[in-house]
This record gives structure tokens, C-alpha cells and sequence, in this order.
């Protein structure tokens, strides 16, 4: 039996790989956790927050979805 979200995802021709890799960035570019937050000493906020992109160095400041859409590009479909 196929679920709905496999459904959906079929009739909007949407592959599970390109929900993963959307599913990914947001992941690791817009959410800040908790855990990889660092102190900092300042009167106005106790915490910097930080995604694992950034823990990693791969980016300096938390991705908007704006920004993430205008940057990454769309995967090419395969018609075959």
C-alpha cells in the first residue's frame, strides 16, 4: 500500500531525493540548535546562536529561506 505523502509527492512529480536535500538545508543553514550554541559576553543576549553549518565554517550567519531558494539551485529534471 503507498502512503499519501508518497502519493502526493508523485503527483506533484517531486522525487524523495530532492525532498531530502531541501529537507537538508534547512536543516543545516536555517535552524539554529541549541547544542552548538556558543556564550558570548555581552549585557544585551547570554548566547550566540548557531546552525551546523556554521559550527562547521561553511557559512557566518543563519540562512533565511529567502536566501536559501535565491542560492541554491533548483535540480534539473530528468525527462527520460
Amino acid at each position: 500500500m503507498i502512503d499519501m505523502d508518497t502519493r502526493l509527492r508523485a503527483a506533484r512529480g517531486i522525487a524523495k531525493t530532492e525532498t531530502a536535500a531541501a529537507q537538508d538545508a534547512y536543516y543545516n543553514l536555517i535552524r539554529p540548535h541549541k547544542a552548538l550554541r556558543l556564550e558570548v559576553n555581552d549585557a544585551s543576549r547570554r548566547w550566540q546562536q548557531r546552525t551546523p553549518a556554521m559550527a562547521a565554517g561553511l557559512t557566518d550567519h543563519i540562512w533565511t529561506v529567502k536566501e536559501l531558494f535565491l542560492k541554491i539551485p533548483a535540480p534539473l529534471v530528468n525527462n527520460t
